[in-house]
């Protein structure tokens, strides 16, 4: 089979050849072809088979529900507070802000460009 999978921490299923899969594809994989452990093993090694591939694959979607969840009541609360919290901001503070996101995306995107850059080596 060409690469060498992973599919451990995240909610897609990635080769070492840059490519990834999401998890509802996984699954209409699964659903439609017949692996067998040897082909599991290959496609993600250390998984422990078609069933310790399907439960790391659950595992890791129920944890992407958890975290969307999380994430979409973090936003419903501050909706609400923001309602109940009117107070002046000063422009420093404003713009101080602003410089400090603009270098965590600046370097986000150098770290970006930097990884992508090493990989063609």
């Amino acid at each position: 089979m060409g690469g060498q999978w992973s599919c451990t921490g995240s909610s897609t299923v990635s080769t070492d050849r840059q490519s990834s899969l999401s998890l509802s594809t996984v699954k209409r994989c699964f659903n439609a072809l017949q692996f067998d452990d040897d082909l599991a093993e290959e496609l993600a090694p250390g998984c422990g088979g078609v069933q310790g591939l399907q439960a790391q694959l659950l595992r890791l979607q129920k944890a992407k529900t958890a975290q969307d969840n999380e994430e979409a009541v973090d936003e419903a609360l501050m909706a609400s507070v923001v309602h109940l919290v009117e107070c002046d901001v000063p422009q420093s503070m404003t713009e101080e802000m602003g410089q400090q996101e603009y270098q965590a995306r600046l370097h986000t995107a150098q770290a970006k460009v930097g990884r992508h850059g090493n990989d063609d080596a």
